[in-house]
C-alpha cells in the first residue's frame, strides 16, 4: 500500500509509516539534528491529500521531539 502517493516515484514496497516513524525518533532522541528538508510532495499528483497529511505528520513529531 502506496501511504504517500504524492510524489514523482511512490512506491508501494516502500519503508512503511511506522518503521519510519520509528527510525525518526531514534535520530531525534540523538540530540544531533539541527536541520531537516522534506524533499519532495507534489499536490497534483496527491489529490486527497494523503502524502500532505503524511509529511505533516513527520514534521510535527520531529518538532515536538526538538521541542523536549
Amino acid at each position: 500500500m502506496v501511504v504517500a502517493p504524492g510524489v514523482s516515484a511512490p512506491n508501494p514496497r516502500g519503508v512503511s509509516l511506522e518503521v519510519l516513524e520509528a527510525l525518526l525518533d531514534l535520530v531525534m532522541a540523538s540530540g544531533k539534528v539541527r536541520v531537516v528538508d522534506v524533499a519532495e510532495l507534489c499536490p497534483p499528483l496527491d489529490p486527497d491529500q494523503a502524502t500532505a497529511r503524511v509529511a505533516a505528520r513527520l514534521i510535527h513529531r520531529m518538532v515536538s521531539a526538538q521541542a523536549q
